[in-house]
């Protein structure tokens, strides 16, 4: 069975409405009850807020479960972007956030989680310090970009989204593949079934 790991962003959890849904679309119900095959197992972490934690985890994560495809929204999108250029795998990046450190300038303090993580945890802190991190991390990004990955990663923006569409220029210097959602910035449910599952269904018969 194809492996799909799914990153979420920065105020939610691998329990995220996102991850939920599509885990669902693609499991054995179908996502309507019909007894058919799973299409895809979704694995999908609860991703530390720290970005050099969380890409050591994740790449290990990926060398455990070796997934198919990559999926990320917003902050997963900034980490799975540059997780699917190191491992050479597909990705479909969910109003990625190339800088995600002007992002969080604005937002220093103490901010909750909206869907429950598996550690307990209910909040975290955004500081000076860990907005290094993310600065210095996004100045090697693209590091392992080649001209071979232009195709092999896609991104959907939200028609509704101000913090993510920004950057869609910056996306299409590099990549050819750009589609429109009718939603916010993180996708709903709907978003979900209607825009990125036709996207995934897409991608893994040739993977």
């Amino acid at each position: 069975m194809k492996k799909i790991l799914f990153l979420h962003g920065l105020n939610w959890s691998g329990a995220c409405p996102m991850a939920v849904t599509l885990r669902e679309e693609l499991s054995a119900e179908g996502g309507s009850g019909a007894n058919v095959e799973p299409v895809a197992a979704v694995v999908s972490p609860d991703v530390p807020v720290e970005p050099y934690e969380a890409m050591a985890m994740l790449l290990a994560l990926c060398r455990e479960i070796a997934p198919d495809l990559i999926v990320g929204s917003s902050y997963g999108a900034f980490l799975g972007h540059q997780i699917a250029l190191k491992l050479g795998l597909p990705a479909i990046l969910c109003s990625p956030m190339f800088h995600m450190a002007d992002f969080m300038d604005t937002r220093i303090g103490v901010h909750q989680f909206k869907s429950h993580r598996q550690n307990g945890e209910a909040s975290y802190e955004i500081t000076a310090a860990l907005i290094a991190q993310y600065r210095k991390m996004e100045l090697h990004q693209f590091d392992d970009y080649e001209q071979c990955c232009r195709d092999r990663i896609w991104a959907f923006y939200g028609t509704g989204d101000t913090l993510a569409t920004p950057y869609r220029d910056e996306f299409l210097q590099r990549y050819s593949r750009v589609s429109d959602y009718d939603g916010p910035h993180t996708m709903t449910p709907a978003n979900v079934r209607h825009s990125l599952l036709p996207a995934v269904l897409q991608f893994l018969p040739a993977l």
